[in-house]
């Protein structure tokens, strides 16, 4: 098992640098090559914690498939890829700032589900007596890559 917890705190920190990333210097990159004026750069950097509300409906895929690693996975991948297909629009010219926008929420959305789907996923996997000395352990790493 303490391989198990060693791979969830590197899992942690890399989503941390991903986020960091996207939501730091490429994020601004981005929104600048789409065009984004500065009323619609506030609005696309209120879209991540709007989108937090969708983890209510995590719950409904949870019942519904009961495999959350493979939603975890799923949901993950929707995400980025949602993302990352800003690339390919600036590859075509497509650099409308709605572009920019829709792609943002439909990303956090599905990084919305996922989260919480890991939450429910984490529970099970790890007995109530450790999960404190995991997610603290967890959770003082993710502090350390966050303040640097």
């Amino acid at each position: 098992m303490k391989n198990t917890y060693l791979f969830l705190t590197l899992e942690g920190i890399f989503s941390l640098f991903y986020s960091l990333l996207v939501q730091g210097p490429v994020f601004t990159g981005l929104a600048m090559l789409f065009n984004l004026d500065e009323f619609l750069l506030s609005i696309a950097a209120a879209v991540p914690p709007m989108m937090q509300f969708f983890q209510l409906f995590a719950s409904f895929f949870v019942r519904k498939y009961r495999k959350r690693r493979f939603l975890v996975n799923v949901f993950n991948a929707l995400s980025r890829f949602s993302f990352a297909a800003l690339v390919v629009f600036i590859l075509l010219g497509k650099t409308d700032p709605i572009v920019f926008i829709a792609s943002l929420m439909i990303s956090q959305i599905f990084a919305a589900l996922s989260s919480s789907t890991w939450n429910s996923w984490m529970r099970d996997l790890i007995p109530p007596e450790e999960r404190g000395r995991v997610f603290g352990n967890r959770n003082m790493f993710l502090s350390i890559g966050n303040a640097s």
